[in-house]
């Protein structure tokens, strides 16, 4: 007489409807939450007011900031930053304000004959009209301050003003125009 052996059938498990509805839900709450997270702690928008950014930026422009960046003290030079003064005299009327990194802790900026230096270099600054006339300026950026300009220098009020401003006061740096469609388009720096 033969053996015959007998396997073990598998037999799948099928999951219950109430099962995928739960994993469905679990996914979508999941989904959201991460969207708020990004929503509040990485990423803002912003409004631009006043003419100090251009061309670079418009007034009523709506800007997307990513606000985690600066948080890390992650600046460069170049970066467009929206910021609060130290002071307490700022800009009348204006809690944040939007302008360039020209100067980073320690190095020495200085404006002489229309022209910015960094650490003795010329900064080379498409963005910015060089037939306007700017005061000579020196200054030496401390430890844990960004040395900041707008690109529109003869009606800027910036670190020529106010001096430089604490990294701690940067809310975001600009990442895109986002309004009004005819602007779309990333916010550059220079390197």
């Amino acid at each position: 007489m033969k053996a015959i052996s007998i396997g073990t059938v598998e037999t799948q498990r099928r999951p219950t409807v109430w099962a995928k509805k739960a994993l469905e839900c679990i996914g979508i709450l999941s989904g959201v939450a991460l969207g708020l997270v990004l929503g509040t702690v990485v990423f803002g928008t912003a409004m631009v007011a006043g003419v100090s950014m251009q061309p670079t930026l418009h007034p009523h422009d709506y800007v997307l900031i990513n606000k985690y960046t600066p948080t890390l003290g992650r600046v460069r030079r170049g970066d467009v930053v929206f910021l609060r003064w130290d002071d307490e005299n700022a800009e009348q009327g204006s809690d944040v304000v939007v302008k360039r990194i020209i100067g980073l802790p320690g190095d020495r900026v200085e404006i002489r004959g229309g022209q910015v230096y960094v650490n003795g270099e010329p900064l080379d600054e498409p963005y910015v009209d060089h037939r306007l006339v700017y005061e000579a300026f020196r200054y030496t950026v401390p430890e844990g301050a960004v040395f900041v300009l707008g690109d529109n220098r003869s009606n800027s009020e910036d670190s020529r003003d106010h001096g430089a401003v604490s990294i701690t006061n940067i809310v975001g740096k600009a990442v895109c125009v986002i309004w009004p469609p005819g602007r779309w388009g990333p916010v550059s720096g220079f390197r």
